[in-house]
Formats: structure tokens, C-alpha cells, sequence
């Protein structure tokens, strides 16, 4: 993985404008096979050189911690798996000196049970992780064959659909499989399925559609619009906006084009469900799937990120600096925040195979 220093640099430094940002760095992800976690943890020796050598690499830099995306540990890998977190979670733990502060360990969980069955011990990871960050997306696929949401909050009743297909039938299987809410954080995506309709005049939550792959015209996503490009379609007069309120996500309708996404109503229904469960944060996949221009959602810089913090500040009030806070994990506030996911957009797309997690938490403590 090249990682070019400068813009490492720039991005770390964004905690001098914020002192209560952590920035992790994250290694996997959806267009790694998997090839490099299976070789470092190979044997123990491997295993343990990485380990410290990753702290090393984290405290020069001045990252906070690391995010794991294996997408995904199977049957044959899932011992090693738990080995590799472990080797890290002792690592982390035996270099919290000096007066630094101890490093966060994070990983990426899918949102399926096929998936979290053969790969993942979840019990075992609850020990070694502070935080899991869930993909509660992707609930469908460019191929599809009928209408269905990319990211509901329910599942829908209609036995024609999987029942399992929902955030929160995710949050609930990785509880029940032993990991506790507070070490989640629930996944909101900036980027909405688009699928073809075989019939404009069949427009409902699963209408057959043709199987055609459509790209948007600025981040040429297959199968797939980000939220400025969602913002551009519904300025057309031709589009009309629907509201499934069993799912609680909106969808779009465009002559033959469908998508379905997250937008403010959702968001503002998701975040307090995550709340009342106890969820330790929101993790927004991703930045650059955000207006982060500002000139395409009429709703200024950043506007699922913003409402996210709106939609927690509604529930608890803003943060202040008299809050006792967790050291590890600060809220991110006000103009700070702002400024923050402005400045950091182009270190996240810049750096190769690498993901930057913001999080919010919303868990005073005593």
C-alpha cells in the first residue's frame, strides 16, 4: 500500500483544529481480496511483527488507531482472524506509555448472515475490538431483480422479501451473537441503489426490474448513485419522490430509472432508533459520497453529515466543553466539525486503499 505522507500529514494534522478528533487508519477493504490478512496471519511470528510494527507506523504518523476491512474472513480463516486482533489489541496495549493515549482498534462487520456465520467470532472480537464498524448497507445489489432498498431501517413483512435484509435485523443478530451495543457503530451510506425499471408503470417496493447496470454521470458508481447525484435527479420535474414507511427510506422514480437512498427524513428516524438502543455512534460511509461542495443538495457543505449531528444534537443538546466527555472518542462540535469534514475530504480520497472514520458519540460519561 503506497501512502503518500503529505496528505497523511495534512490529515492528522486537522486534530490542531479539532482536539477532540481521533483519525484512524483502516486497511482491507472492498476492492482487497483478502490476500494480505490471509499471509500476515499465516503463523504467529508473522502475526506478532505486524502487530508491533503497525504501532510503530501509527505512532509516527499520528494516527489514533486502525480499522480492520477484511472483506471477508471465511470458514478456514476465522481462527486467524481472532489471532490477528488479538496480536494487535496486546500490541496496542503494551505500548500505552509515555503519556500517549492507547490506540482504538476497529473493524468493518458485514451486514449478512452469510457472512457473519462462517468468518466471524463474535464474542471473541467483542473482547479484542473497541468498536465495530457495521456496513448496514448494500441490502441489494445491481443484480437485483426486483425493486429494494439499498439501506432500510425495518425489514418489510411481504414473505417475498428476506427478512433479514435490514439495519435492524443486523444490529440485532450481532447482539444477540455477542457483541454489545455499545461497541457498535450503525453505518449510514451517501450512496442509493439505482436499478431499471421492466415497466414505468410498475413504480412499488418490488417491481420487477430488467437487470441493466446504470452509472452516474460524476462518480460513475455501477449500479449506484452518490448523494450529489441523488440531489441533481430530484431537481428534475420529471422525478417524483416517495416515502415507504414500513422501511422508513425514501426512494425516486425517474421515467425507468429507480433508486432507493438515505436522505434527511431517514436519517432523522434511523439516529434516534440508535440512540434509544445504545449504539455507541453513527459511521457515514462515506465523505466524499456527501455534498461536501455544497452546490448540488441546496442544503450547504456536508448535509448528511450535518444532519446526522442535527438529529443528535436534538435528542441530548450539543456537546460543550464543559461535558465530561471519553478521552478516546470525542464528539466532533460546531464550526470545528465543519471545518473539519471540509479540510479532510481530500486526504480521504487521496490515500490508496484507505478509509478514514469519523465518529460521533453520543455516550456522556461520568
Amino acid at each position: 500500500m503506497k501512502l503518500c505522507y503529505v496528505d497523511q500529514e495534512q490529515f492528522t494534522n486537522l486534530k490542531k483544529e479539532n482536539s477532540r478528533l481521533k483519525t484512524l487508519l483502516s486497511i482491507g477493504g472492498q476492492n482487497d481480496d483478502g490476500t494480505g490478512f490471509e499471509i500476515i496471519t499465516e503463523n504467529d511470528v508473522i502475526v506478532n511483527r505486524f502487530a508491533e510494527n503497525t504501532v510503530k507506523f501509527l505512532r509516527k504518523r499520528g494516527f489514533d488507531g486502525l480499522d480492520i476491512d477484511w472483506e471477508y474472513p471465511k470458514k478456514e480463516t476465522k481462527r486467524n482472524y481472532i489471532l490477528l486482533l488479538k496480536a494487535l489489541r496486546e500490541a496496542f496495549d503494551k505500548k500505552e506509555t509515555n503519556g500517549q493515549s492507547r490506540l482504538l482498534l476497529t473493524i468493518a462487520g458485514p451486514p449478512g448472515q452469510y457472512y457473519i456465520d462462517p468468518g466471524y467470532d463474535i464474542p471473541n472480537i467483542a473482547r479484542y475490538v473497541d468498536y465495530v464498524n457495521l456496513m448496514t448497507y448494500d441490502y441489494t445489489t445491481i443484480h437485483a431483480t426486483v425493486t429494494a432498498f439499498n439501506s432500510p431501517l425495518f425489514s418489510r413483512k411481504d414473505i417475498r422479501f428476506n427478512p433479514t435484509l435490514s439495519t435492524n435485523w443486523t444490529v440485532h443478530y450481532w447482539q444477540a451473537r455477542g457483541l454489545p451495543f455499545h461497541q457498535m457503530l450503525v453505518g449510514v451510506t451517501g450512496v442509493g441503489r439505482r436499478l431499471v425499471l421492466s415497466n414505468v408503470n410498475e413504480t412499488d417496493v418490488g417491481s420487477s426490474v430488467t437487470g441493466d447496470i446504470r452509472t452516474g454521470d460524476i462518480y460513475g458508481i455501477p449500479g449506484g448513485l452518490a448523494y450529489p447525484e441523488i440531489c441533481s435527479m430530484l431537481t428534475s420535474i420529471k422525478t417524483e419522490r416517495y416515502f415507504d414507511y414500513e422501511q422508513r427510506v425514501p426512494y425516486l422514480v425517474k421515467g425507468d430509472d429507480w433508486v432507493g437512498y438515505e436522505d434527511k427524513e431517514s436519517i432523522d428516524i434511523k439516529v434516534p432508533w440508535m440512540m434509544r438502543l445504545g449504539v455507541a455512534g453513527i459511521m457515514l460511509w462515506s465523505l466524499d459520497q456527501d455534498d461536501f461542495t455544497g452546490k448540488f443538495c441546496d442544503a450547504g457543505k456536508y448535509p448528511m453529515m450535518m444532519t446526522i449531528k442535527a438529529a443528535i444534537d436534538k435528542e441530548i443538546g450539543p456537546l460543550t466543553s464543559a461535558d465530561e466527555v471519553d478521552p478516546d472518542i470525542r464528539f466532533l462540535t460546531g464550526e470545528n466539525q465543519a471545518r473539519t469534514n471540509v479540510s479532510c475530504l481530500g486526504c480521504v480520497v487521496s490515500f490508496s486503499c484507505t478509509v478514514f472514520l469519523l465518529v460521533m458519540r453520543w455516550l456522556k460519561c461520568g
